[in-house]
Formats: C-alpha cells, sequence, structure tokens
C-alpha cells in the first residue's frame, strides 16, 4: 500500500483489491478508475475519493479538477445515481395537521363531558369501596411507629416495599429500528456534529466533521448526529439519508440501525447524550 502515490497506481492495483480495502461497490471502484464521470453524482464522487486519499494516504486533487471540468462541459449528461431517500412523503404534513385538530376536538369533547360529569351528583356506584383494599389500608398504617402524636416523624423502614415499573426502561424493539444492514462508511454531505459512545466502555468522543466515518464491526457503538443529510456506504449498494434534524444510530454486529430518540435514550442508560 505504502507504493501507492498517483491515481495511475491505483489503477495498476486494480477493482478487486481497491474494494477489498475500502468495501466502495465494485461497480463504482471500476468507474473511478476509468474516470466515467458521467455516471456517478457529484455526492458519491467526492466521497469515494475521500475514502481512497484517506485508505492509501495520496493526493487526488487532480482527479476531483478532471471531474469538476467534466462537469462543467456535460451539464446534461450526468447520470444522477438513483439513490434511496429517506424523508417524509410531500403529503405527510397535511396528515399532521389533520390529525392536530382531530386530537383537539376530541381533547374539547372529553372535557366536556368531564365537566358535565363533575357538575352532577356523585353515582352511588362510584362510592362503593373495595373492602379488601379498605383492609390493606388499615394493615398498613398499622405497621407505622408514630413517636410523637403531634410530631409527623415516621419510622420509614416500617412502612410497605412497592414495586414499580418503568416504561422508559424496556428493552428496544428490534422491529421498531431500521436495519441499514452491513454499512461500513457513514458519509456527511455537509459538515457535521457527531457524537459516538463506545457501549462497552462508556467512552465518548465528539467532533464536527465532514469526513468519512469508518464503522468498526468489533465495537457495538452509538451515534448522534446534528443532522441527517448523511450517506451510507456498503459493498454492495449506498444509501442517501435526508434529514434536518438530528439523528441517531446503534452500530453492532457489523449492522447499522437507525433508531428513535427514545430508543437512543434506552440504549445510554436514560442520558440523552
Amino acid at each position: 500500500m505504502n507504493a501507492i502515490k498517483t491515481f495511475e497506481d491505483l489503477q495498476e492495483l486494480g477493482c478487486s483489491s481497491i474494494h477489498e480495502n475500502t468495501h466502495i461497490a465494485r461497480s463504482k471502484v471500476d468507474q473511478l478508475l476509468n474516470k466515467s464521470f458521467g455516471q456517478i453524482n457529484r455526492i458519491q464522487f467526492m466521497g469515494f475519493v475521500s475514502i481512497l486519499e484517506r485508505e492509501y494516504n495520496i493526493s487526488l486533487d487532480d482527479l476531483r479538477r478532471e471531474y469538476d471540468e467534466y462537469i462543467d462541459s456535460h451539464p446534461d449528461t450526468t447520470i444522477t445515481k438513483k439513490s434511496a431517500i429517506l424523508q417524509a412523503k410531500p403529503h405527510s404534513k397535511k396528515w399532521w395537521i389533520a390529525g392536530g385538530l382531530l386530537f383537539i376536538i376530541t381533547l374539547i369533547v372529553l372535557a366536556s363531558k368531564t365537566q358535565n360529569s363533575l357538575e352532577s351528583s356523585p353515582d352511588a356506584d362510584v362510592l362503593q369501596l373495595n373492602s379488601a383494599s379498605v383492609e390493606v389500608v388499615e394493615m398498613n398504617t398499622s405497621d407505622v411507629n408514630v413517636t410523637d402524636t403531634n410530631s409527623s416523624e415516621i419510622n420509614v423502614s416500617k412502612l410497605p416495599i412497592i414495586p414499580t415499573t418503568d416504561s422508559n426502561q424496556s428493552s428496544v424493539s428490534k422491529s421498531s429500528e431500521t436495519n441499514f444492514g452491513n454499512i461500513s462508511t457513514i458519509i456527511p454531505i455537509n459538515k457535521v456534529w457527531v457524537g459516538m459512545l463506545d457501549i462497552e466502555t462508556g467512552m465518548k468522543t465528539q467532533k464536527i466533521t465532514d469526513q468519512p466515518i469508518t464503522l468498526t464491526n468489533t465495537k457495538e457503538t452509538l451515534f448522534m448526529f446534528g443532522h441527517g443529510r448523511l450517506m451510507l456506504v456498503d459493498s454492495d449498494k449506498n444509501s442517501t439519508l435526508d434529514e434536518r434534524n438530528t439523528v441517531w444510530f446503534l452500530y453492532e454486529k457489523g449492522k447499522l440501525y437507525q433508531l428513535s430518540h427514545a430508543q437512543f435514550r434506552s440504549k445510554n442508560r436514560g442520558a440523552n447524550w
């Protein structure tokens, strides 16, 4: 790898070797090596060139200039990659507005019924107490040690312990996650803040970057990105995520999952970051 100094050296190295080292799809490597600029869009091209520069420690500025010159002289021949764009459908906003209005109307109706119920006399059935509940209350209060009739001091050790559950601590369902499969590299389309948490050691790192992030399949890692305009690269295909707001990921056993905020907090022991 140290012998690679120019783009011509990469061409001699060949498509298969580069694919094994970088996990860039063979078809894309072949397009890069043959300078088939009309078959690859700008976002992909710049991302793949950055990966090659990092992997082989070389500069490919001349290749970037050639690409820009080709695009400037052939504006109508560039083929846009059909990526998996993950974004809300155009009509989803209308559905949200309609759903919100329906929710507000429902609350108004329920509030009106509740008010009418409070103004009427209490139903006799409501006043009937479960005798078993009364016995439990009497038993619990009899165990309380009151040291002074004029004092509110209570021996807490005598109080019964009531187990509670916290729905927020339940495990994250795999079916609610988005599984992107064997992603090897995350490429920010724009500069972004990213936080990374090693789940095994608890170590956190963060940075602002526009450089590709290589995933290590030996580590279970949580990711938090300031925005979701990212390209996800694997050996077979590439997906483009196009979200304006914060996104969260789990990288586990060589696979990348997109999480909701609640799922991220559950994995991160209740912490936002």
